[in-house]
């Protein structure tokens, strides 16, 4: 599967942090380091990742892997993917 590059590494922090959720503004800040962007920016890209995995992994991402919480988003898996960032 490809993804875009933002995607990869918003994949890729979510992941290094496997069990905390994480708040948008702290995986804005990952990602796109001293850029500033809008909590709807790190939202779009959650959205197409879970869309991409889903369809790859043909199962419902959203409620299985990528997990909404209060704070923002946690990686809720250990399956083991690697993603090339």
């Amino acid at each position: 599967m490809q993804l875009e590059r933002r995607e990869a590494e918003i994949l890729g922090f979510l992941m290094d942090h496997r069990g905390m959720s994480r708040s948008k503004q702290a995986i804005a800040k990952a990602v796109w380091l001293d850029r500033q962007v809008g909590e709807s920016t790190v939202k779009t890209y959650i959205s197409r990742l879970r869309r991409k995995l889903s369809h790859a992994s043909s199962c419902e991402i959203e409620s299985s892997f990528i997990v909404t919480t209060e704070e923002g988003y946690e990686w809720k898996t250990d399956l083991q993917f690697y993603v090339l960032r």
